[in-house]
């Protein structure tokens, strides 16, 4: 059986012991989040980190690929220029 608080001074004591508890509450909830953010802030750094470093070595690569296939192709059309002028020389 709970008891109703009549006075002033009772409801009062009433309404501060659940403010307490609600402060209390709202406390352990920060509190949760501020590890929880850690935790969010530790995954990035150790997994997503060693992800984005993987993704540049691969960048890097497929960008040197790249450079080494325009520059086989410079030469090609180089080799093939001087082909058709010798050709046309020869011939001229």
């Amino acid at each position: 059986m709970d008891i109703q608080a009549t006075t002033d001074r009772e409801i009062m004591i009433a309404l501060s012991g659940k403010i307490d508890n609600q402060n209390s509450k709202m406390d352990n909830l920060a509190d949760a989040m501020e590890k929880f953010a850690d935790s969010l802030e530790k995954l990035e750094v150790t997994k997503v980190g060693g992800i984005e470093k993987r993704v540049d070595k691969l960048e890097k690569r497929s960008n040197e690929q790249i450079g080494v296939y325009k520059f086989i192709g410079l030469i090609a059309l180089l080799l093939s220029g001087i082909s058709v002028i010798v050709t046309l020389y020869k011939h001229g």
